[in-house]
C-alpha cells in the first residue's frame, strides 16, 4: 500500500459518516479502523454506531457511494 494511500486511511480513522437509509435508527456512525482482508483489491472499514454502541464491517466501495452514506453529520 502506498504512503499516500496510508495517510488517506489514517485520516479518515474517527471521521463521521451518516448512513443515507438508517437502519433500526443507526444513521450516525464514527469508523474506527480498517480491517485486514484476504482481498487487497477491496478496503473494509469497522464503523461504530453512536446510538447503539453497535459495531459493523463496511466496504470502502460502499462508503464511497453518496446514496448510501454521506461523510461528516447530517
Amino acid at each position: 500500500m502506498s504512503s499516500s494511500r496510508i495517510n488517506l486511511l489514517i485520516h479518515a480513522q474517527g471521521s463521521k459518516w451518516t448512513a443515507v437509509d438508517p437502519v433500526e435508527k443507526e444513521k450516525h456512525f464514527i469508523l474506527l479502523e480498517r480491517v485486514k482482508t484476504h482481498s487487497l483489491d477491496e478496503n473494509v472499514f469497522r464503523i461504530r454506531s453512536i446510538l447503539t454502541g453497535r459495531e459493523r464491517l463496511v466496504a470502502g466501495s460502499e462508503l464511497k457511494d453518496s446514496t448510501k452514506w454521506k461523510r461528516g453529520w447530517h
